[in-house]
């Protein structure tokens, strides 16, 4: 088999061509490249390492178990069961990443004060008093951590960061990649070639995790700045001037590739074409396209314009009571978030299809997200 050439470290690196071990047809394959699937055959060719010394989550042998799964997921779920859908195709794409552990820490100090805010009454009067408080903090803040990096720099598949987090919340039990191909179906089972080095990956999960640090001890930071305060009245803001807050990772490890297969069914609802995908080792379900029905239109306007309403009303009631300038503030800052929630609800109406996550559940819970993203309700990635 060809080999690359190498013309000194200043050189890139060009793919070069290899031959498939089963049909002998070409197959261009980079320098990061751990394993290629001929175009011709379907067979997967290792180029680097053992097929043994990959490990993997198992896969389902062929399509009658994903439709087996989906039959089950459209049993639960009555929005499917109305559409009537029928599995067109199936397969399991085997996606590769790569698993760090490690523990990351900080020793940080920070100065600043604190912005104190003191209500008194006095003679039926109500007086507030401001002050400004000192404060320094410091301390240690030590926490492990284990996450997967694809090992593809643009793995195009919105459900890849979802097999990923399932991954780490089922811990399901590997196998040698040889093993987990071992009834390897042509037009079933594929695997996509990694094309960032285990060197890159741990660069990347240096850069992320301390970036991730940081964001948390300042959080700390806050929260103890805040705490620390002993005294009347209670503390409306926390101003840092100064703050120190470096990183250290230690006991990295990064092993990979880790294959893990990622189920996609594709089904016809109402002559169209939707997308389904499923964890391969459990067969759970991680995201769905389903069809969105005249039904649902209507009911997300209604919705909408209930809620765009009743925030109008809200607004001229907040500007009524309150009264004056900070009246009419409030009264313009609801006034806002009704027109961003009937903008919202309104270009939801209009979308093609609906996005859900997880095992079956109610298209109302859609709306309850895009309640949330309207009135500016986040939601932790991590």
């Amino acid at each position: 088999m060809p080999q690359a050439s190498s013309e000194g470290p200043s050189v890139p690196r060009a793919p070069v061509a290899y031959r498939c071990r089963y049909c002998g047809a070409p197959l261009l394959v980079g320098p990061d490249t751990v394993v290629a699937v001929c175009p011709y055959c379907g067979r997967p060719n290792w180029i680097r390492g053992r097929p043994s010394e990959l490990l993997s989550a198992p896969a389902p042998r062929g399509p009658e178990e994903v439709e087996e799964a989906f039959r089950r997921l459209v049993e639960k779920d009555p929005d499917l069961r109305r559409v009537h859908p029928v599995l067109a195709r199936a397969e399991a794409v085997f996606m590769p990443f790569y698993e760090a552990r490690g523990v990351a820490e900080s020793r940080y100090e920070a100065e600043g004060h604190l912005v104190v805010t003191i209500t008194r009454s006095r003679d039926g009067e109500t007086e507030t008093e401001t002050r400004t408080v000192p404060f320094h903090v410091e301390g240690l803040y030590r926490a492990g951590f284990e996450t997967l990096v694809a090992a593809r720099r643009a793995p195009g598949e919105e459900a890849v960061e979802l097999l990923a987090r399932h991954y780490q919340s089922t811990r399901p039990r590997l196998v040698g990649l040889d093993e987990a191909v071992a009834e390897w179906r042509r037009g079933f089972h594929t695997a996509l070639a990694a094309d960032r080095s285990l060197e890159e990956a741990e660069r990347w999960v240096l850069d992320d995790t301390c970036d991730r640090v940081r964001s948390r001890v300042r959080e700390v930071i806050r929260r103890r700045a805040e705490e620390s305060y002993i005294g009347p009245g209670t503390v409306s803001s926390v101003v840092v001037e100064w703050e120190r807050v470096p990183c250290r990772v230690s006991g990295l490890a990064v092993r990979g590739p880790l294959m893990l297969p990622l189920v996609k069914a594709y089904y016809v609802a109402e002559e169209k074409i939707y997308r389904a995908y499923f964890a391969g080792w459990d067969l759970a379900p991680l995201v769905r396209e389903e069809p969105f029905t005249t039904g649902q239109r209507l009911a997300v306007t209604l919705l909408g314009g209930a809620a765009s309403g009743a925030l109008g009303a809200g607004a001229a009631a907040a500007a009524a009571y309150i009264g004056g300038t900070e009246g009419l503030v409030a009264g313009a800052v609801v006034a806002a978030l009704g027109a961003a929630a009937g903008y919202f609800f309104s270009k939801a109406a209009l979308r093609p299809v609906r996005r859900e996550t997880g095992g079956p559940h109610s298209w109302l819970h859609s709306i309850d997200e895009a309640l949330e993203e309207a009135t500016g309700r986040a939601h932790g990635r991590y």
